[in-house]
């Protein structure tokens, strides 16, 4: 048996990501207010809003309970994962099947925290991304978008989730304040 000791220190620092990431949304620990810098906006574009400083008691709870329910369903996922390696009854390609999804969870969830702080980087307000086997999701707290809009987030997303842009799907959500 040959072990790769760069991905299984790889894969080991990601699962103790995960579960300092789990052990901060179970005790309930909330980051303070996140202080947004002004974007470069161009004079006719109405669609974007920003605001200085972003607290639970004006922005929409969506986006917030959708990455909590995410991370839950996922800590789900992992430790049955996890169960399946450290059964010494499972056979070596169900080890190796769960090593794969655990090291591509990680690698999901960087690519999704990585596309959305480009988009909130970009002037929104909130979004939340969703990589699928099949596609990827990006919701967006925006009224509407013009055409050059969402082509830009999906040439961005297409970049980080190495997804192809005809496999992007933008929606839009008012925020409600």
């Amino acid at each position: 048996m040959v072990i790769n000791l760069r991905k299984s220190g790889l894969l080991l620092a990601m699962l103790v990501f995960v579960a300092v990431l789990g052990g901060f949304i179970l005790k309930g620990v909330e980051p303070g207010p996140v202080v947004n810098e002004q974007p470069v906006m161009k004079a006719d574009d109405p669609v974007l809003t920003t605001q200085t400083i972003d607290t639970p008691n004006n922005s929409d709870k969506f986006f917030a309970e959708y990455r909590m329910e995410r991370e839950r369903m996922r800590g789900k996922e992992v430790e049955m994962l996890r169960e399946i390696l450290n059964n010494s009854s499972s056979d070596k390609e169900a080890r190796q099947a769960a090593s794969l999804r655990l090291v591509e969870i990680s690698t999901d969830m960087e690519r999704e925290m990585k596309a959305e702080n480009l988009i909130k980087s970009k002037g929104y307000q909130d979004c939340v991304v969703m990589i699928q086997p099949e596609s990827t999701t990006v919701v967006l707290a925006a009224e509407h978008l013009q055409l050059d809009q969402e082509q830009d987030i999906k040439a961005l997303v297409s970049r980080v989730t190495k997804t192809r842009e005809d496999q992007i799907v933008i929606i839009t959500r008012e925020v409600q304040k």
